[in-house]
């Protein structure tokens, strides 16, 4: 029973992973949490576990709105992949991994472009001066290097950079996004 003075509360969003660890979702302005898209290029992606509901026992609080896993292909499996399309808006779209090893050591490349010049949100009847496209373009590039530690694990050193620029309909309200990440980590096993 909600009282008089009491907001109805949004769904929580769910938690999103990059290979079941930390969070692969970034911060909007206005404090929701959105995955953008193309963050981690389609060619590189193996799976993509979904855990609808809560989900907190296993992953925290920050799991009440269900959990969504992005599991990345294996650094150790040797493959050259790439898939491209084009669409109405113009609207190109390139994604790309390889990946290989050798002795020890293991390494992947993916990247993924995209862009379209989108369409006029607002209808023709209602359009002033000001309306323009609601195009989008973004730019993607992961690699990944990792020393095996013979069966009980791995060292891995992953880069990524993330480039993203959003028209809103408007010349008066845009989007750019750069980011930056570089992660340093170790999966051991006995």
């Amino acid at each position: 029973h909600l009282g008089r003075d009491e907001p109805l509360r949004e769904p929580d969003p769910p938690l999103v992973l990059l290979d079941a660890v930390g969070e692969a979702r970034d911060d909007e302005p206005d404090g929701r949490h959105a995955l953008r898209p193309g963050r981690v290029p389609r060619e590189a992606l193996s799976r993509i576990e979904v855990v609808q509901g809560g989900g907190s026992s296993l992953y925290g609080t920050d799991a009440l709105g269900g959990v969504v896993n992005l599991i990345t292909r294996d650094t150790r499996q040797t493959a050259l992949s790439f898939e491209t399309s084009y669409g109405n808006q113009q609207t190109p779209n390139f994604s790309l991994f390889t990946g290989g090893s050798l002795f020890q050591w293991a390494g992947q490349l993916s990247a993924e472009v995209f862009h379209t010049d989108g369409y006029v949100l607002v209808d023709k009847d209602q359009r002033g001066l000001i309306d323009t496209k609601a195009g989008s373009e973004h730019q993607t590039l992961d690699l990944t290097i990792e020393r095996l530690l013979a069966d009980t694990g791995r060292i891995f050193l992953r880069g990524s950079l993330f480039d993203e620029d959003r028209e809103n309909g408007t010349p008066l309200q845009t989007n750019n996004t750069y980011i930056r990440q570089v992660i340093l980590g170790a999966d051991l096993h006995s």
